[in-house]
């Protein structure tokens, strides 16, 4: 969770790819002071504190986050507070790492909800215990071949790969193939990611 500063500013720093080094002589050709182990502690502090001093280098580092492509503010690298960051595509972070960082701005999506799967619905595509990123969908003919999840009025989940047979049936495949009526789902989303276990 991004619950302190020192997070912040080394999720910023890590999705743009940017090494520490790098960071410091931006500050430095831009009027702000910092030396490597100030920058350092920034980034490794427990109790999440900042120096006060230092806001000049933090609208400048937020500058360096934008040109990267990572759309953030000071307010939020300081506080948390505002906007949570827009970002680009990932490199080098891995999965586990980029989906707990996601998990923060995923709370202030009303487009995308976070789903841990508890049965056996999605075998062998989606097992027991891992995380799905979903978004629910509205047109029928854009999850074709797609991962979905699908909750029925019965509260019966099916999990797979869709197939839209017509306008009012979809077949969902996993382990089995699940004939579904349009009129019987309640809920349809597109799976955008798994965090596998």
């Amino acid at each position: 969770m991004l619950d302190t500063f020192s997070k912040r500013l080394r999720f910023c720093r890590t999705v743009t790819e940017l090494t520490t080094n790098e960071v410091i002589e931006y500050i430095k050709l831009n009027g702000g002071k910092i030396s490597v182990s100030g920058y350092s502690y920034w980034e490794r502090t427990k109790d999440g504190t900042f120096p006060k001093k230092s806001s000049l280098e933090i609208e400048i580092l937020c500058l360096l986050f934008n040109q990267k492509g990572l759309t953030v503010t000071s307010e939020w690298i300081l506080y948390g507070q505002g906007q949570p960051p827009t970002m680009p595509w990932p490199g080098v972070i891995d999965d586990a790492e980029l989906f707990n960082h996601c998990g923060d701005m995923l709370r202030h999506s009303k487009k995308w909800e976070v789903i841990q799967v508890a049965g056996s619905y999605g075998e062998p595509i989606i097992l027991i215990g891992e995380t799905l990123v979903v978004t629910e969908v509205e047109i029928y003919s854009s999850i074709h071949r797609k991962l979905v999840l699908v909750i029925e009025s019965s509260s019966i989940r099916h999990a797979g790969v869709a197939n839209v047979v017509d306008d009012e049936t979809i077949e969902v495949i996993n382990k089995h193939t699940t004939l579904l009526q349009r009129s019987n789902i309640m809920k349809l989303y597109q799976i955008k990611w798994i965090r596998k276990v």
